[in-house]
This record gives C-alpha cells, sequence and structure tokens, in this order.
C-alpha cells in the first residue's frame, strides 16, 4: 500500500518499496527518495522497516552517480564515500567512474588515469594520490589508477597543455612539463615501446612544440637549426619556425614531425670555372676509408641509425678554383627567393653525388669543410658536431699512420 511519507514530497504517499531508510542518506542523497521520519526512528524500527520492504541500504550504482553529480557542482564528496565503494562494489560497478573526474585529491577532482601512486613529473597538470585516498586499495584497483605514468600520458598530458594555451604564449608552471613529456616520449622511442610513425600520426598537427617566443606550433611548422647559420639566410623562418635541439628533447621531437632546416633550405652551386676531378682528395678519402668508416659506424649505433657506410661509395671530389653556393628554400608550399651566391670552401651537392671544393689562398686543402659535408653526405645531420671533427682528424693527418 502506498501509506507512507517521503521527504521534500508532500504531494503524495508512497509503498515502502519506493523509500530508502535515511541511515546512509549522505552517500546517495540525489539519487532516490528517502522515507520522511526522523533517523532516531528509523533506527529504532529497523526490523520493521526492513519487513515492509522499505529498501535499506543504497545499490552501488546509485552512489557512483551521487559521486559524479558532486564531481559535476565541483562541491566536496559525502564523508565516508570512497569507503563505502571500496567495501561494496566490484569493478563492473565502477566503469562510469572510469572515465570521469571522480576523486578528489588536493581540493580538486580527477580522472582515475590523472593520478597515481607514485611521483610524476606533470607537475599541477597529474596529481599524486592523497593520505585520504591510499587506504581505499581494492576501489583504486578497480578504477584502473597506476603507480606510474608511461609515455602515453606524457601525449595525454601535450593534449591538454596544447588545448587550454591556445595562441597564447606558453605559461610558466608548463615550460618544465613540457620538456618532460618530451623526455618520457624521447626514452620511450629510445626503448622501442614507441615508433616513429604513431608518434607522427598523434602529435604532428597538435599544436605541442614551444617556439622560441613561448608560443606552441605544429610540429610540422618547425625546424631544428642543425647547421650554424643555415636559417638565418632566410629571417622568415629563422625568428618564428627555428629552435635549438635539447638534449633529450629533439629526437622525440624529430619523431613528431619537426625537420632539420637542412631538409628545406637546399644549396646549389653556381656554375663555376675549371671545375676538375679532385684526385688527391678522392685518393686521401679512399686510403683511409676503414678509419672512416669506424667513425661513422660508431655513429650510427648510437644514433639507432642503418649502415650509412655505404654511402660513401661513388662520391665525386670536385675542385673548382672559386666557390659559390646560393641557397632556396621550400617549405609551407611556398618558394622564396634565392639568396646572392656566396664563397664556401665546400658543398656537398646530392644530385651530382660530390664535394665541391676549392683550396683556400695560401693553397692548402680546405679539410674541415670536406669533413662537414661528408657528414651531410652520409645523413648524419643530427650529429654534425660531434662526426665531423673526427673525420677532419682523419683527413688532415699528414700520414695514414698519423690518421
Amino acid at each position: 500500500m502506498a501509506w507512507l511519507p517521503g521527504q521534500d514530497d508532500a504531494s503524495r504517499w508512497y509503498r515502502p518499496d519506493e523509500l530508502y531508510a535515511a541511515y546512509n542518506k549522505n552517500l546517495f542523497a540525489s539519487q532516490a527518495r528517502f522515507l520522511d521520519a526522523s533517523v532516531r526512528i528509523q533506527q529504532t524500527i529497523v526490523v520493521f522497516l526492513t519487513w515492509l520492504g522499505v529498501n535499506p541500504s543504497p545499490r552501488p550504482g546509485q552512489v557512483v552517480r551521487h559521486l559524479l553529480r558532486c564531481s559535476e557542482a565541483n562541491v566536496e564528496p559525502p564523508g565516508g564515500i570512497y569507503g563505502w565503494l571500496n567495501d561494496n562494489t566490484k569493478p563492473s560497478d565502477l566503469l562510469e567512474m572510469r572515465d570521469t573526474a571522480c576523486l578528489r585529491v588536493h581540493g580538486i577532482y580527477v580522472r582515475p588515469d590523472q593520478v597515481f601512486w607514485g611521483s610524476h613529473p606533470f607537475g599541477s597538470r597529474r596529481a599524486q594520490l592523497g593520505h585520504e585516498l591510499v587506504r581505499y586499495q581494492s576501489l583504486l584497483d578497480g578504477l584502473g589508477v597506476r603507480q606510474k605514468p608511461d609515455f602515453n600520458d606524457a601525449i595525454e598530458v601535450l593534449k591538454d597543455i596544447s588545448k587550454e594555451t591556445g595562441s597564447r604564449g606558453l605559461e610558466a608552471r608548463d615550460e618544465n612539463v613540457l620538456n618532460q613529456c618530451w623526455f618520457m616520449l624521447s626514452d620511450a622511442l629510445e626503448t622501442e615501446d614507441l615508433d616513429a610513425e604513431s608518434l607522427s600520426s598523434i602529435l604532428r598537427d597538435v599544436p605541442c612544440v614551444p617556439t622560441k617566443q613561448s608560443l606552441l606550433y605544429r610540429p610540422s611548422w618547425l625546424f631544428f637549426e642543425d647547421r650554424p647559420g643555415l636559417a638565418g639566410k632566410f629571417p622568415e623562418i629563422h625568428d618564428r619556425n627555428c629552435i635549438p635541439r635539447i638534449e633529450r628533447v629533439w629526437k622525440a621531437m624529430k619523431a613528431a614531425g619537426v625537420r632539420f632546416v637542412s631538409e628545406v633550405v637546399r644549396g646549389y652551386v653556381v656554375p663555376c670555372e675549371n671545375p676538375r676531378e679532385g684526385n688527391g682528395v678522392f685518393e686521401r678519402v679512399s686510403s683511409r676509408i676503414d678509419l672512416i668508416k669506424t667513425i661513422l659506424d660508431g655513429a650510427s649505433v648510437t644514433a639507432h641509425e642503418e649502415d650509412r657506410t655505404s654511402t660513401l661509395e661513388g662520391i665525386r671530389f670536385i675542385q673548382v678554383d672559386q666557390l659559390r653556393v646560393l641557397w632556396r628554400l621550400r617549405a609551407f608550399n611556398r618558394e622564396w627567393p634565392d639568396t646572392p651566391p656566396e664563397s664556401a670552401s665546400a658543398h656537398w651537392d646530392s644530385d651530382e653525388r660530390a664535394v665541391f671544393f676549392a683550396k683556400r689562398e695560401d693553397g692548402t686543402t680546405p679539410w674541415s669543410a670536406i669533413a662537414r659535408e661528408l657528414t651531410l653526405a652520409v645523413g648524419l645531420n643530427d650529429n654534425l658536431a660531434s662526426i665531423a671533427p673526427g673525420l677532419k682528424s682523419v683527413l688532415e693527418a699528414g700520414s695514414a699512420a698519423d690518421a
């Protein structure tokens, strides 16, 4: 019979099975209708209310949905609600919570995937469990709370920062977090937990790489200054689109889509008089090829690159009386005016598969410049600063024994 009064509704009577006892009302207040009688009276007639069919306690789904209502309103969760969920639910009861900000940590609600048992490098972008939650092991396991973050978390944090920053400048609190994310991604590439193709497909068009002006650009819009002075030939990209290579950061950025300036700025040898085979340079390179390959093989292993040394075969060395090079930029589906021709000591021409060079005024061979161009010829742009000096030492040594 509908004969019992319900709280906050005097318009009708209720059947016993339509009402809940108010003992634990705070755990699911927004999800049920409660018997309109004092809690003291209800506690003294528990047996009678149970016999009538009044619901004595909430169902897991009601408590879950009430907690989510608290999260939506950003109010403190009821006292004891996490303990009740820990003791009275199984993982299938918690599905609604897994992708929702439902854990109150340090005064804010966070999703289960945004909080960790241990420390993390994401600053205020993620949370570590506080003392008020760590005792609820069963609940936290059911929600999928993890011990520590992985590279997927770094990707999500980058996306979060990108979305919130928009076209504004990067906030100071996010500068270090951003680098930490790229550290993690570089490490994941090193351990092969993540592959470059996957990273590129995810982040290539997400504004997540900081410029010199602390703006966030897409990786595909940016370039590393891999050759000193090269970007400066085109101020249009040097000022806005070029970034330095930061150790432990740049490899992941490169995988995501940041390119070397040398990939879009290319030099062309201006037609010159008296080009001839540089037999002396060719003979020296050929006679010391094993030493050169040793250096290149070591660099390739360090950089996790394929064997580059086979590229040395077939490279020509062409000596000219005066070497001049103009530079051409092709990027963003645009063409910029070529630079005026400028003098150079050596230059690698990939079309000709040749290193052009001109001797110095004192008649000596520019071994340092030739070593630099050989490094570029075998595709080790990213190791230029460390490889070229080694090649120079091998090539300029007076004898094979000294080399």
